[in-house]
């Protein structure tokens, strides 16, 4: 299942027939209505559509379930990878080209600070030696066929890593137009070796009892065959600058030396549509957040076996302050959920834990259980020192962290239930 056939099933996308510029008038338009799918029907010659998996809820209808059981799956199918079904024929091999100019595409630059227009919503597939990658990374256009990467220090920056070391340059495919049950697993952390792309496979089957398609690409590599755009490509040895990038706190990511992405062939859909993700908008940090909450469920579940639901807010980007919700067995479980929590997801600063009864979606129903349910001398617990996440502008080398338990203490829950009409 591509976009196509799930854009077919949206009524409220929002169509903008006239021509736009990739030059800031894109991501305004973006920017002014995150809450709806916008389609371009002209963007530097191109179909192109945003915001499209801006909302949990359009994600879970793409998936036919509801949040909490879409995180319930996730950590299953990073629990039961399996493989996907690979085919022969694919819509992205309608189209071939190995005459490449990045600058005819709907790549747009997002904000005037930018240092260039970026490819920000492809999944890179990177295979070497048995080891299969996916992974979302930002790619700044600095020539006809020439990307920088920005690679930080996980399974694609190792692998490039590997491959430089043995003096190769890493074939790569950078997949673009995917359904939910791909991106949630190509933006998880699961660690060298672990391939996303059967996490997703398992996604999908939990779901929509179907499996992922995949086919080669000319370079051989396996890419989901509802592709609307695919890029066949190698990352090399050289390096160029990289940024500035207003990333997903809003904030401006500055200039560094990044590997240089040579593009050798182009595979599309006919008339492809080319998707976009507003840095730093409703999307980003839904397809950001979303798949750490299983992570951090798992985690949590080690140590608390009443696990109930997580949430990374929205207020924090999606990524630096999130909620768990547990059943608990006895007081100290509200402290051991957070403790857990925030091991399972080291860029999270803050957690709040909270009984069942709360709505983790709502963050007036959470700040009723901190006036409520919580005491700072008694339930409050400050870390010094930690790893944080470079997304945070506060944090210096390194950071403190604090757990909220806000959940009832003692067994009288009287003096803590809301009273019903």
């Amino acid at each position: 299942m591509g976009i196509r056939s799930l854009m077919v099933k949206f009524k409220d996308i929002l169509v903008i027939d006239r021509e736009v510029s990739v030059d800031l008038e894109a991501s305004k338009i973006l920017a002014s209505n995150e809450s709806v799918p916008v389609l371009f029907e002209n963007l530097n010659g191109q179909r192109a559509i945003g915001n499209l998996w801006s909302t949990r809820e359009r994600i879970c209808r793409a998936l036919g379930v509801d949040a909490r059981t879409l995180m319930e799956n996730m950590s299953k199918a990073m629990s039961c990878p399996s493989d996907p079904k690979m085919v022969d024929d694919a819509p992205f091999k309608e189209s071939r080209t190995e005459d490449i100019n990045l600058g005819d595409l709907a790549i747009p630059k997002y904000y005037p600070v930018d240092g260039g227009r970026y490819l920000t919503s492809g999944v890179v597939i990177g295979e070497f030696e048995g080891v299969r990658n996916l992974s979302f990374h930002r790619m700044k256009m600095i020539g006809k066929n020439r990307l920088a990467i920005r690679l930080v220090p996980r399974d694609l920056f190792e692998m490039h890593r590997k491959a430089v070391e043995s003096g190769k340059d890493l074939p790569i495919a950078i997949a673009i137009g995917l359904c939910p049950s791909i991106l949630l697993p190509a933006a998880m952390t699961v660690g060298y070796g672990n391939d996303e792309l059967r996490i997703a496979n398992s996604l999908r089957e939990l779901c929509l009892e179907e499996p992922v398609h995949v086919a080669k690409a000319g370079n051989g590599i396996s890419v989901p065959a509802y592709s609307e755009v695919v890029f066949e490509g190698r990352i090399t040895s050289e390096m160029a600058d990289e940024g500035p990038f207003v990333d997903i706190t809003t904030t401006v990511d500055y200039v560094r030396k990044q590997p240089v992405v040579e593009i050798d062939a182009m595979s599309t859909r006919s008339e492809p549509i080319m998707q976009l993700l507003l840095s730093g908008g409703a999307e980003h940090r839904i397809l950001m957040g979303m798949p750490r909450e299983p992570v951090i469920y798992s985690g949590v579940g080690k140590v608390v076996p009443g696990v109930e639901n997580v949430y990374l807010t929205e207020g924090s980007c999606g990524w630096l302050h999130g909620v768990v919700s547990i059943a608990k067995v006895d007081d100290e479980d509200g402290k051991k959920a957070g403790l857990a929590a925030l091991d399972a997801h080291k860029s999270m600063k803050s957690v709040v834990v909270v009984d069942r009864d709360i709505d983790i979606y709502d963050p007036s129903d959470v700040e009723w259980a901190i006036a409520t349910r919580f005491q700072p001398q008694r339930d409050l617990t400050i870390l010094e020192n930690c790893r944080g996440s470079s997304l945070d502008p506060s944090a210096g080398e390194t950071t403190g962290k604090m757990v909220i338990d806000a959940t009832i203490k003692g067994s009288d829950l009287t003096p803590f239930t809301r009273a019903k009409l």
